[in-house]
């Protein structure tokens, strides 16, 4: 099994891959000599070709790489160079014991010579010396240079272009070369003869002439790509992947250049994706890893080491989140620790089956100054590989690529998790799943009783397994006289996710009617489909835009309780939970409006921006009077109850006595809990609504 490197490219992959180029290209061995290209060269080169090249030296300048060709049995060879000089002493050096070779001066391919008259173009950095020696790109001078070759190929002619690869290079290729060439490249071996390691990424283009090179409107298109080493060809379907694929090892380069030297504090991902096998196998990472230097003082038991994380577990704080990594990684006691997750839509047999695909890749992951034949140690939760399923997979036009996969968790407990796919380290909606016991079923007169086995996994509703939501259960204690006074009480929820919050409130408060306001239809599909959620008289779902839905009711006080619990798609802001317009001021304003006096808004705070979130408390004072917060530990979520008029607050000597406040609100949460566990034959013994309020702050 082949594996490649690759990073999801950044802002700076240009500039900094633009950097190392012109620092490379400064060596005169960086485009290998015979001996390192050889393998390319007798591959799509015949004995009898008429070869044109140019006139480089070689590594150590002892010999020109025409030379070597011809020696190694291509004596139908031109050597062409700008240099009327290098030409002539060339021409000198070889009348006599290379006499078939020709040499002629000239740029690049731009030779007087008859049309479709050479089989192979060999471009051992010519492309790449038009780019590197102007001072801004023009499209103009690579023009001239694809057209040369196109004029001096014959049909079936190879274009053999060995290169860099820079973006302006690539983005000429990729559109040059789309129309009437079969395209194929390989990236070749970064250990040079010497021993040295190239700091890039070296490709081979073979770019073959077809009848049709060059017309617009030819639709063939033959597209492959060789990244292992090896020769195991892969078929893709656009140009568009080979600019991802190409960059994404570039970028890997770039990133692994950043790890020769310990950073403490420095979290670096990297992904190591399949060569060959099926298109989505390939288009998936099989693995992803993450390198967390620590201080080498802390580090107790080593330099170097690999941690496994199961199936299932890559979600959890203590792999996902960058405090948790450093954690782990100081727990761990070794200066480098990669942490491992593994991909979904890959199979793995068991630990030792990962340690071997493993072993030799990860060690271009380690400190400069550790031995390349060290023994690493990998680590884990014991041997377990743990068990993911993936039960769907579709997308959502408004989110995106997701699945639903179960998953084994702590004590041999199951769950049912929807991520999707843009955000893969986070669980949208998590369900606990409960297996129903082996009921006996009586028989009728003589007949024998029956073992009915029901081993089907059912969503369990009790049970909420995202933190946030317990806490924003306890808002409920907020609304006056909600466990007294036996009328029916409504509510409104923006986001349906799963339907667990909404489901866990239907199940135990029975005089709580639920509508529920989401965006996506795809949501509402996954949530009945495959979390079992179900509408009915008291509970229902409504697909629209939350703004326009509460926009469009009348001001007047209709529900007891609204809950914001919808997550915002735009990453830059530093909020990733509401939308930023859910928290304008004016519409903040609609939503008291539709509270009744005695009622709550609760609302799902995730902002990593303080001064975004000094203003989005700023904003909510000004509206409702009487403001809370409940902090949750290991996650940035706080929930925000907030209070339509004056109430506890009002009863207190002092506005800011928080310990009387606190009482009154263990008193109401108490209450609240006693009264739903009365509307239901089980709890969950996890969830003690009392001591997730001991977070409490007046704001």
């Amino acid at each position: 099994m082949s594996l490649i490197f690759r990073c999801p490219v950044n802002a700076e992959f240009k500039q900094r891959h633009n950097k190392l180029f012109c620092e490379q290209v400064e060596s005169d061995s960086c485009y290998g000599n015979y001996r390192e290209l050889k393998f390319f060269l007798h591959k799509y080169c015949k004995a009898t070709d008429r070869i044109l090249t140019g006139c480089q030296p070689t590594s150590g300048g002892k010999s020109l790489f025409i030379e070597d060709l011809y020696d190694a049995g291509f004596h139908s060879v031109v050597g062409v160079d700008s240099s009327e000089k290098i030409i002539s002493t060339s021409k000198e050096r070889n009348k006599e014991n290379r006499p078939e070779i020709q040499f002629i001066a000239a740029k690049g391919f731009k030779i007087d010579a008859e049309a479709d008259g050479f089989n192979v173009l060999i471009d051992r950095g010519e492309l790449d010396m038009i780019h590197e020696k102007q001072s801004s790109f023009e499209l103009f001078d690579f023009a001239q240079h694809f057209e040369a070759a196109q004029r001096l190929l014959k049909v079936g002619g190879r274009y053999i272009c060995f290169s860099f690869a820079t973006t302006d290079v690539l983005d000429q290729l990729l559109v040059y070369f789309s129309s009437g060439w079969f395209f194929r490249v390989h990236m070749l071996n970064t250990e040079l003869s010497d021993g040295k390691l190239l700091p890039l990424p070296f490709f081979c283009f073979i770019l073959t002439k077809t009848k049709s090179a060059g017309l617009s409107s030819q639709p063939l298109q033959i597209i492959e790509v060789c990244l292992d080493g090896t020769e195991s060809i892969q078929r893709l379907n656009c140009f568009s992947e080979v600019r991802t694929n190409l960059q994404e090892i570039q970028q890997y380069f770039i990133t692994r250049k950043s790890l020769e030297k310990l950073r403490p504090q420095q979290h670096l991902t990297i992904d190591l994706y399949l060569s060959s096998g099926g298109h989505k196998q390939r288009s998936e990472p099989r693995y992803s890893l993450t390198t967390v230097d620590i201080q080498p003082s802390l580090a107790k038991n080593g330099k170097f080491a690999i941690f496994i994380v199961p199936q299932g577990r890559e979600t959890e704080w203590l792999f996902s989140s960058k405090d948790g990594q450093t954690k782990l990684s100081t727990n761990a006691g070794f200066e480098r620790v990669v942490i491992v997750t593994l991909g979904r839509g890959h199979a793995f047999t068991d630990m030792d089956a990962i340690k071997g695909e493993l072993s030799t890749k990860v060690m271009e992951l380690a400190p400069r100054r550790l031995s390349r034949n060290a023994q690493v140690p990998f680590l884990s939760i014991g041997e377990d590989l743990g068990n993911r399923v993936v039960l769907y997979e579709g997308n959502s036009q408004l989110s995106g690529d997701y699945v639903v996969e179960d998953v084994d968790g702590d004590g041999g407990q199951k769950f049912r998790r929807l991520i999707f796919l843009n955000n893969k380290n986070v669980v949208q909606s998590e369900a606990r799943l409960v297996t129903d016991k082996t009921n006996v079923k009586k028989g009728k007169g003589k007949q024998s009783a029956k073992v009915v086995n029901n081993s089907s996994p059912r969503v369990d509703h009790g049970y909420l397994a995202c933190q946030h939501h317990r806490v924003i259960v306890t808002g409920l204690a907020w609304i006056e006289g909600f466990c007294t006074t036996g009328e029916n009480k409504k509510s409104l929820i923006v986001g349906l996710g799963g339907g667990g919050l909404a489901m866990f409130l239907y199940q135990y408060f029975k005089q709580l009617s639920i509508e529920v306001v989401e965006l996506d239809p795809s949501i509402s599909e996954i949530a009945k489909s495959w979390f079992e959620f179900k509408e009915d008289d008291r509970m229902q779902v409504i697909i629209e835009d939350g703004l326009k839905y509460i926009r469009s009711k009348e001001s007047a006080p209709r529900y007891d309780v609204i809950i914001f619990d919808v997550d915002s798609k735009d990453t830059s802001v530093g909020m990733s939970c509401p939308p930023q317009a859910f928290v304008d001021r004016a519409f903040l304003r609609q939503v008291h409006s539709l509270l009744s006096p005695s009622g709550v808004f609760v609302l799902n705070l995730v902002c990593r921006n303080t001064s975004l979130r000094e203003q989005v408390v700023s904003d909510l004072r000004a509206v409702f009077p009487e403001l809370y917060t409940i902090g949750i530990e290991g996650e940035v979520n706080e929930i925000v109850i907030a209070l339509p008029q004056l109430r506890y607050q009002a009863n207190c000597e002092e506005k800011k006595s928080l310990d009387a406040l606190k009482n009154l609100f263990d008193n109401s949460v108490m209450k609240l809990q006693k009264f739903a566990k009365s509307q239901s034959h089980s709890w969950d013994s996890t969830l003690d609504l009392c001591q997730l309020v001991q977070k409490v702050q007046i704001v």
